[in-house]
């Protein structure tokens, strides 16, 4: 260890200290800065995933339902349209059963799907 021999060489020793406890203070609040531009980046990144996701699934939504208006409620059932009532009856009865909401495969969409094209089915062949 070097000889302190006057009170300067405290001084200065004091002074440069905190010169570098300054420059690290200015360090931690420049890194502290950064860390919160990049927390801000990370959740801006993610809620624009979010929307773009988003608008994914609506699309996908509308071109469902798209299809769905091309569809036949015959080829929504799984039928031919010469298929007799009785069949009809029957393949409506299957499938909503295994597509109903309370059903295990349930899907709520599928399942209105089925019934609306049944409706459609039973008002174009008077069937009760």
């Amino acid at each position: 260890m070097a000889n302190i021999k006057k009170p300067q060489d405290i001084t200065k020793i004091l002074n440069k200290t905190s010169q570098v406890m300054g420059d690290f203070t200015s360090l931690l609040n420049a890194a502290q800065s950064m860390l919160i531009m990049t927390s801000s980046m990370f959740a801006a990144n993610a809620a624009a995933k979010e929307q773009r996701e988003e608008a994914l699934r609506q699309e996908e939504r509308v071109w469902q339902e798209e299809q769905a208006k091309k569809t036949s409620p015959y080829q929504i059932l799984g039928i031919f349209e010469t298929a007799s009532n009785e069949e009809i009856k029957a393949t409506y009865k299957l499938k909503a059963k295994f597509y109903h909401p309370d059903a295990v495969n349930g899907d709520t969409n599928i399942f209105k799907t089925i019934k609306e094209a049944y409706d459609i089915i039973k008002k174009e062949r008077g069937i009760k």
